[in-house]
């Protein structure tokens, strides 16, 4: 490895592991773990991020998934061990999800000698064995608490931050723990939708300097914000449009499948009495005529394409900015310059276009 910078060069060499923050130290590792899954069975699921690696597969029969389960477990094992590598038994859980009241602890899986556990968390969502979210929910909300602080410390009656000010740090701060994944946590129950709506209210009526009387609705029309629920909503629509406008995104091929059915014909997604915000969010999007791309879309362009740069005229706008009438300055410039007008609102020209 060599490591430089604007003082002196050296050259130093790395027998294990890889430096912490260079440049190819995440690719030299994905190379280096590449077979840590082959000859895993098909119906076992692997997701690894880096060095975290989750394994499921789904079965009626509690035996069954058992045996698959170990059998993958064992495989990764040995495949690891040939690298130099294994399981972490800090960091190892096994996570039983079911809806036949099988507890905690009942099944029992030869890894690190650990039984099933309550809750996990994986890429920061803790997924509890009944696949309730609750114990995530609570996560968040005790994050958000701890976070609306800064907003209580910045405010004052004599002094302090402007509300607009005080808005962008609840965005950024705690709207932002809200939104990770919360069209898939969000709940059903009114009880647990009313903590997350309490946590966005109580920090806009800090933000913004209102009273503890003023009505919720009050409260976001003055801030500009949707609810939770809607903005949730809004954040699961935009998530699956962008994946089924990619073919090569692995999880096209999973909502294809919640969609559509072996024979390609269209799944009936039944929604109960209290609705899932994930399958409404599936629902909603699926009607819509989502045109599906092998590629990112700007990529599906021409190389010179995407290299073209545009001239901004910006000595126009100064001259506006000054002018008595700048519509008359700029239907001149329009005329000189032989311009084709295009209105970003969406208003048509007298040719219909």
């Amino acid at each position: 490895m060599i490591f430089s910078d604007s003082l002196k060069k050296e050259f130093r060499l790395s027998h294990k592991g890889v430096p912490q923050g260079g440049v190819l130290s995440p690719l030299l590792y994905l190379i280096y773990v590449r077979d840590i899954t082959e000859g895993v069975p098909k119906t076992v699921t692997i997701s690894q991020f880096v060095d975290d690696i989750v394994m499921y597969c789904s079965y009626g029969n509690v035996e069954k998934f058992k045996s698959l389960v170990q059998k993958a477990v064992n495989i990764t094992n040995a495949n690891l061990g040939k690298i130099g590598l294994g399981f972490e038994p800090d960091k190892t859980a096994f996570l039983h999800i079911n809806c036949k009241k099988i507890k905690p602890g009942e099944t029992v899986l030869n890894l690190c000698g650990k039984d099933s556990c309550e809750s996990i968390r994986f890429l920061g969502i803790v997924i509890d064995y009944k696949l309730s979210f609750i114990p995530h929910l609570n996560s968040v909300v005790a994050k958000c608490a701890t976070r609306s602080n800064i907003l209580k410390f910045l405010c004052g009656v004599k002094w302090g931050s402007h509300p607009s000010t005080l808005l962008i740090l609840y965005k950024s701060f705690v709207r932002s723990i809200i939104d990770y994944c919360s069209f898939v946590y969000f709940p059903t129950a009114t009880i647990h939708v009313e903590k997350l709506e309490k946590v966005q209210i109580a920090c806009l009526r800090t933000a913004l300097g209102l009273r503890r009387t003023t009505p919720n609705n009050v409260v976001l029309a003055e801030s500009k914000l949707q609810s939770i629920q809607e903005r949730s909503k809004s954040l699961g629509k935009c998530y699956f449009t962008k994946i089924l406008s990619n073919s090569i995104l692995p999880s096209f091929q999973t909502i294809q499948s919640i969609i559509h059915n072996k024979n390609g014909n269209r799944n009936t997604i039944k929604l109960n009495e209290k609705p899932n915000l994930l399958k409404q969010c599936i629902l909603d999007v699926t009607d819509l005529n989502i045109k599906a791309h092998k590629n990112y879309n700007i990529y599906c362009f021409d190389y010179n394409v995407l290299k073209t740069s545009l001239n901004v005229n910006y000595d126009l706008g100064k001259h506006m900015k000054i002018a008595k009438d700048p519509n008359t300055i700029l239907n001149a410039f329009l005329r000189e310059n032989n311009s084709h007008v295009v209105f970003t609102d969406g208003s048509k020209t007298n040719d219909q276009t």
